[in-house]
């Protein structure tokens, strides 16, 4: 069952959004966002998802420890 801040860290449809500034494999970058096009979704919102995948799941470890 999910927490109430699992819930906010996973809904990433709306929320205040951040600037961040990282270096990433350009040719990866590319494939990244044509994807995401090609989903109809642009590419921060799909790595906001990817993101908060990635802390429930880490947080799930975590716990399972």
């Amino acid at each position: 069952m999910e927490t109430e801040n699992q819930k906010k860290i996973s809904d990433t449809s709306g929320g205040k959004k951040k600037p961040i500034g990282v270096k990433v494999n350009e040719a990866i970058w590319r494939q990244f966002r044509s994807l995401a096009i090609a989903q109809g979704r642009t590419a921060g919102d799909l790595l906001d998802e990817l993101m908060a995948e990635y802390v429930a799941k880490s947080r799930s470890d975590h716990t399972d420890r």
